[in-house]
């Protein structure tokens, strides 16, 4: 908001110092409105950015004042870490009845919303491949952007008895061979 308008005025974002993008605050927000009645709820923006590449970035908004004097102040100041590399976590890796391990957890790919796949080695051998695709609500809490269904939930089995290693990979959804590794655990696995 301008003190000096009711109407609508630009914001100028800038990435990592560099005007990147100008937008009018033209958008309706209620609570603007009700705590600031004389001018309105038309003072909202709201953009997307395309940062271009991993890492930190800063993230400044200014508002445009609307006589043009140059007095634009800094509304906003953060920093976003983009990731582009598939994330997530092998939680459980454990003998669950019988000749069977559980293995369960969650992954996200930066570059979609959907499910991926993740990729179940023991020992170095791969054993199973799986979308994640299971309700995970502390994942979509976290994550609101990609929602709550990325979990991972299966049964693996094994045939020997011993200390095995289950790794477990996210594959990436574009198919360019970077399939980071989620996690590792040791599963002492005794046949019952």
């Amino acid at each position: 908001i301008d003190p000096d308008t009711t109407s609508p005025i630009t914001v100028a974002i800038y990435v990592d110092g560099v005007d990147t993008q100008q937008v009018t605050a033209d958008a309706s927000r209620t609570d603007v409105g009700a705590a600031y009645p004389a001018y309105g709820p038309n003072h909202g923006y709201n953009a997307t950015l395309d940062l271009g590449s991993s890492g930190s970035h800063t993230v400044d908004v200014y508002a445009i004042d609307s006589s043009g004097n140059g007095d634009n102040p800094l509304l906003a100041h953060k920093t976003v870490t983009i990731a582009t590399t598939a994330f997530g976590s092998l939680d459980v890796a454990t003998q669950s009845s019988g000749n069977d391990v559980t293995v369960a957890g969650w992954a996200i790919d930066p570059d979609t919303t959907s499910p991926i796949s993740v990729a179940i080695y023991v020992d170095g051998v791969a054993t199973k491949l799986l979308t994640a695709d299971g309700s995970r609500t502390d994942v979509g809490a976290a994550y609101p952007a990609f929602g709550a269904d990325h979990g991972y939930n299966t049964t693996v089995t094994l045939a020997s008895t011993g200390t095995h290693t289950v790794d477990v990979y996210a594959i990436d959804s574009s198919g360019n061979g970077n399939n980071p590794l989620l996690g590792r655990k040791t599963v002492d696995f005794v046949l019952t």
